[in-house]
């Protein structure tokens, strides 16, 4: 029975065990105990953190153009104060980094997981309606709107 149970948990590093369970191995890692460093930044990320940590988890982003890349849109979401820091301090960031990629973050996230709290009203004013139309193309977009929608234009352009 002894064996199933496993082994006592060796510590690995801070924050972080191993041990075994019916013969298989295990990791225990515990987010408030676990250094921050390049390895362990997304599990920072998507867990709720003192803003100390936040503040260092954000330090070791933006120090790293790579991480900055995969990791600035998280910054945005999850530490939204850290993130205006961040981009009020750095000068010129466009010049010492490449741009985060928030299209892999909306991929992997999810558009609509993201859109749903959104005010999607400001989006669009921010976008501007003809740059909707632009990107979408104008048959797209007429073809998108509902038949009272497309009425109610015809009635506005005569």
């Amino acid at each position: 029975m002894e064996r199933l149970l496993g082994d006592p948990l060796e510590p690995l590093a801070e924050g972080l065990w191993r041990g075994t369970i019916l013969e298989r191995p295990m990791f225990l890692v515990s987010n408030d105990q676990l250094g921050i460093d390049r390895d362990s930044v997304p599990l920072h990320l998507v867990t709720k953190e003192p803003i100390e940590r936040g503040t260092e988890v954000a330090h070791q982003v933006a120090a790293q153009p790579d991480l900055w890349k995969t990791y600035g849109p998280w910054l945005a979401v999850y530490y939204p104060t850290i993130w205006q820091e961040v981009m009020n301090v750095a000068t010129n960031v466009e010049d010492r980094f490449e741009k985060p990629d928030f299209d892999g973050f909306l991929d992997r996230v999810g558009v609509q997981n993201f859109l749903t709290p959104v005010n999607a009203k400001r989006i669009i004013e921010a976008l501007r309606p003809d740059r909707v139309v632009h990107e979408m193309g104008t048959k797209s977009f007429i073809d998108a709107l509902t038949t009272e929608q497309r009425e109610e234009l015809k009635r506005l352009l005569q």
